[in-house]
């Protein structure tokens, strides 16, 4: 499944990618056409194996026939002890950037501190957004309204000292490193 965002940017509609593969629908390679998804590629095996993941920069060649530059950044999501799925972050390369250097999105030490400013309904919620759930899903599931998951999340943020949900998905997550 993809979301909005990365449909725009990879050129795909979100509807006719839903329950593929990873490898199936994003295709991306290297500068000199090496494959670099594919099902038994390097980032799964070292998930399997509970080691961190390094930026990778790759290109995918769009339906269009346009090839872009994207790093991609990619975390193990645990559902259960015996269940886990990958989760990709696409971001565009810029022209002018430089050549991507393999390296762990490192949370700050101010957010890593943030996380013992939490309550313990804010790591409930937090624990939600990190395991993909929406906000009105992590309502639903605690009894609460919308907008109390909103005000937890804005607190968050705050405490964490961060400007996006995503950031503070991989600070929680950096912890189990």
């Amino acid at each position: 499944m993809i979301n909005a965002a990365a449909g725009r940017l990879l050129e795909c509609d979100p509807q006719h990618v839903l329950g593929r593969r990873c490898w199936g629908v994003v295709g991306l390679h290297t500068s000199d056409g090496v494959p670099i998804c594919r099902r038994d590629c390097n980032v799964r095996r070292r998930l399997a194996g509970n080691l961190p993941c390094v930026r990778q920069r790759g290109v995918r060649t769009s339906s269009s026939g346009r090839n872009q530059r994207v790093d991609v950044f990619t975390l193990k999501v645990e559902a259960t002890s015996r269940s886990w799925g990958v989760l990709h972050m696409f971001v565009p390369v810029k022209k002018d950037d430089a050549p991507s250097t393999p390296r762990l999105p490192v949370p700050g030490s101010v957010g890593l501190r943030g996380l013992e400013l939490l309550t313990r309904r804010e790591r409930e919620i937090l624990r939600a957004l990190a395991a993909g759930e929406s906000t009105n899903d992590i309502a639903a599931g605690l009894f609460i309204s919308v907008a109390t998951v909103r005000n937890h999340i804005r607190s968050i943020l705050s405490k964490l000292e961060v400007g996006s949900r995503l950031e503070a998905v991989l600070i929680w997550l950096s912890q189990f490193r």
